[in-house]
């Protein structure tokens, strides 16, 4: 993510995984790129990703999008 931002985050699943590691897997993808964002703003823009708002957050966001691909295997 940090050298290719705009590669898609891929994840691929078998039908018998548990919802709740697939949701814990998804929030870890989450929050690797909530870091990425909150590293670059504060470099920046001297604000955390958060406290950010209008062209400063789009510009993050464009930065570091989340882009996801959820691919099941059977």
């Amino acid at each position: 993510i940090y050298q290719n931002p705009d590669a898609p985050l891929i994840l691929c699943k078998e039908s018998q995984v548990k919802y709740r590691d697939y949701i814990e897997t998804l929030g870890t993808l989450w929050y690797a790129v909530d870091e990425l964002r909150d590293e670059y703003a504060k470099e920046m823009f001297n604000e955390s990703f958060s406290w950010l708002y209008g062209e400063e957050e789009n510009a993050v966001r464009k930065k570091y999008p989340f882009r996801f691909a959820d691919i099941p295997i059977e």
